[in-house]
């Protein structure tokens, strides 16, 4: 971290020089030019190398009871299960409560939200007997099409259910690792 901010600022001090130039006849037009170039192209490659390696990532998944516990939750950027987690547990109860709230205000057996909160988002889907919820850093029309359909497929293998069994649990995970391969 340290290498970075000391290369930030080496690369600041001597876009500064540079542009502290004013263009003379004795120094060089050509070598002006080539040296404000050199000293902007940090500035403009950088920053999209940044936006281009790092995929917005998809965080956790979670199946919650229509009563409000999660009986299962999956941490998508660890590829691994969330067990008596507090703050799943507490993230479930609060995302329940809005799903029922908006239930309230339509009439539809299977409802859509999609909740922003701060940098992170919640794509939130209500069947019959479960609520699925993904936490994203990010708002894809794609990403929240694919999820409910996910939902619809996990309804149907889970159905009314109370606890899903291991086998259950592996083939969520398995199929959410590879239907959301695109966008992790």
């Amino acid at each position: 971290m340290q290498v970075k901010i000391v290369f930030m600022v080496f690369l600041i001090i001597l876009t500064s020089i540079f542009n502290g130039f004013d263009y003379e006849e004795s120094f060089g037009e050509e070598i002006f030019i080539i040296m404000r170039g050199i000293t902007t192209i940090p500035f403009i490659i950088l920053p999209l190398i940044v936006i281009l390696t790092n995929k917005s990532e998809l965080n956790v998944f979670i199946i919650i009871k229509n009563s409000g516990l999660p009986i299962y939750a999956f941490d998508l950027r660890k590829k691994s299960e969330i067990k008596g987690d507090k703050v799943i547990i507490l993230t479930s109860g609060f995302l329940t409560a809005l799903t029922s709230f908006s239930k309230e205000l339509s009439s539809k057996s299977q409802s859509t939200l999609t909740i922003t909160s701060g940098n992170l988002y919640y794509l939130i889907f209500h069947t019959g007997n479960h609520i699925y919820s993904l936490q994203a850093g990010y708002y894809n029309k794609h990403l929240e099409t694919k999820l409910n359909q996910l939902s619809l497929d996990f309804e149907e293998l889970i159905a009314s259910k109370e606890e899903i069994s291991a086998y259950e649990e592996e083939k969520i995970k398995n199929t959410l690792l590879t239907e959301l391969s695109d966008f992790i």
